[in-house]
C-alpha cells in the first residue's frame, strides 16, 4: 500500500532544513575549541569534515544528516573552513556509509542521544492521536517556525 504524505516537502523545509542566513549559519555551526580537538582525533580530511557536519547537524536542525543527503555548500563551506579542509572531500565522505553509521553511534553515546523504541513510538501515537483527528488541513496547522523552540544561549 503506497504512503500518503500530509506535509509536502517545501512543508517540512522550515522545521528540518538548517537556516542559510549567514549570521544563522555562523550562530549554529561554528565549532567550540572541545570540538575542534574531538575531530582532530578523526584521521582525514573527509572524516574529519564528515563527523563535523554530523555532530553540527545533530544540534542544529537537530536531526541526522541522512544517508545519500548532502548539506547545503554555503554551510559546508563555513564548516570545511574552520577545519582548514576543502568542502570537496565531503564527496568522499558521502561514500561509505558504515562510516557514517559508526560516527553517528559514537556521538549519539557521547552525547546521551536514546534510540526512539517502539515503546515511545506508541507513546507519541496515543499522545498525537486525539490531535490528529482534529486537523482537517495540514497547511494551517503546520506552519514553519520563524523563531528558535529554545531560547538562545546566555
Amino acid at each position: 500500500m503506497a504512503r500518503r504524505h500530509l506535509l509536502t516537502r517545501e512543508m517540512l523545509a522550515g522545521h528540518y532544513d538548517p537556516s542559510l542566513d549567514e549570521r544563522e549559519i555562523a550562530r549554529h555551526f561554528t565549532l567550540t575549541r572541545d570540538d575542534l580537538e574531538l575531530i582532530a582525533s578523526r584521521r582525514g580530511d573527509a572524516t574529519r569534515l564528515g563527523y563535523a557536519m554530523l555532530m553540527l547537524y545533530l544540534r542544529c536542525p537537530g536531526r541526522v544528516l541522512e544517508a545519500g543527503e548532502a548539506p547545503p555548500m554555503t554551510i559546508l563551506a563555513f564548516v570545511a573552513s574552520q577545519l582548514d579542509v576543502s568542502p570537496a572531500s565531503w564527496r568522499c565522505y558521502a561514500r561509505r556509509d558504515e562510516t557514517r553509521r559508526t560516527h553517528l553511534a559514537d556521538l549519539s553515546r557521547r552525547f546521551g542521544h536514546l534510540v526512539f523504541s517502539r515503546a515511545d513510538f506508541h507513546a507519541l501515537v496515543a499522545f498525537a492521536m486525539p490531535i490528529a483527528q482534529t486537523v482537517t488541513h495540514a497547511r494551517s496547522f503546520f506552519r514553519p517556525i520563524s523563531r528558535p523552540l529554545v531560547p538562545p544561549y546566555s
